[in-house]
């Protein structure tokens, strides 16, 4: 995969309680096509990139990881560009139902595991963290 061609949306999440940003280069899965798509079949995402998928409206959102490769933290975002819930570590080829829990209109996927090296990850439910394109 070409990542400078096709992961070439800089992105970045800031904490709004002490202010560190994290950056990433994403690719944005936009239609209906894309978005079944997603990262299935990918053997490789580098460090700090990821996948954007934009639903309107609003909605629930139900993802799954079958026939993809690597371990996702798979982050929902709101029309307020707010993070309302992350399911970490995401296992490859699970067919588990992974539900945002609200309706949203983002969701943000990164390499598994990348969370828990991020302040913004660590506390369930109490994200203070803004999404910013």
């Amino acid at each position: 995969e070409n990542y400078d061609k096709n992961y070439n949306v800089k992105l970045q999440i800031i904490n709004s309680q002490n202010g560190k940003i994290n950056n990433f280069m994403v690719k944005f899965a936009r239609t209906q096509k894309e978005r079944e798509q997603g990262l299935m079949f990918v053997s490789h995402l580098p460090q700090n990139y990821g996948m954007v998928f934009e639903f309107s409206p609003k909605q629930p959102v139900y993802m799954w990881m079958k026939n993809t490769k690597i371990p996702l933290d798979i982050i929902f975002i709101d029309k307020n560009n707010q993070i309302v819930n992350i399911f970490p570590q995401a296992t490859p080829e699970s067919l588990e139902v992974i539900s945002s829990e609200k309706k949203v209109d983002k969701v943000l996927e990164i390499n598994g595991g990348l969370c828990s090296a991020i302040t913004w990850c660590k506390r369930k439910r109490d994200y203070k963290s803004k999404f910013i394109i």
